[in-house]
């Protein structure tokens, strides 16, 4: 272990992971196209086709992404139609950014055992600047976002980021996620012990799924604080 690096960490993702109201994405879409005045199927097929450059930081700050979303969508917004869009943009994702039941409470349990705890997210450009004021702020130790680092899971460098603001050795690590971005896979790559979240009854869409995943699954948040105990992390 290096000098100065702490025993153990447990790094999550942070939606569907974290968070539990995906569902509040499709309310956000319907929303935004009824205010833009364009059809909510053409609004969701621009948010996805986007979504990998304004998960990198590009294509301007959120104002010019709204912008270019509503022209894309077949809407020319006045200015202050345009304030409300980014407005109700940044409404929907807070709504997208509340805590599942018992996600506080997993958190609070972990760093009551002594664990650092990380949170690695591919996310827009919103989330940077909602994440102080959000219920995760006071309880994650280092939270790396794709727009600010500019490149997304699975990119190796991801995970090396995360790991060193947290300074904790990969195999000290444990990595929660709901297997979007290719990241259990990237997780393992990296050295970390990766753990899909994988809840009954919940189908939401991901980018990159790893539908194909057989490695560990837990159906529910607790569940991570039984393996941690009997990981024996906390005795090294």
């Amino acid at each position: 272990m290096h000098d100065g690096y702490v025993s153990a960490a447990v790094i999550f993702d942070l939606f569907g992971t974290l968070t539990g109201f995906e569902s509040q994405r499709d309310v956000q879409a319907a929303s935004l196209a009824d205010l833009l005045g364009v059809p909510v199927d053409a609004l969701t097929g621009r948010l996805r086709e986007t979504y990998d450059e304004r998960a990198r930081g590009g294509l301007g700050d959120i104002r010019d992404q709204v912008a270019m979303l509503a022209r894309q969508s077949g809407s020319s917004p006045s200015a202050l139609e345009l304030d409300r869009a980014v407005e109700l943009r940044m409404e929907g994702q807070w709504a997208v950014l509340q805590p599942r039941p018992g996600a506080v409470e997993v958190l609070a349990q972990l760093r009551a055992r002594g664990l650092k705890i990380g949170v690695l997210s591919d996310c827009t450009d919103e989330i940077p600047i909602l994440w102080p004021a959000s219920a995760y702020a006071d309880l994650v130790d280092v939270a790396v976002f794709s727009c600010v680092l500019g490149v997304r899971k699975p990119d190796q460098r991801t995970y090396a980021a995360v790991l060193t603001e947290l300074r904790v050795e990969a195999d000290h690590c444990f990595y929660v996620g709901d297997g979007g971005s290719s990241e259990l896979s990237g997780a393992k790559t990296a050295g970390l012990r990766p753990i899909l979240l994988k809840v009954v009854g919940e189908d939401h869409f991901r980018y990159d799924a790893e539908l194909d995943w057989s490695g560990e699954t837990v159906g529910s948040l607790g569940e991570v604080l039984s393996l941690v105990d009997a990981s024996g992390l906390l005795d090294r």
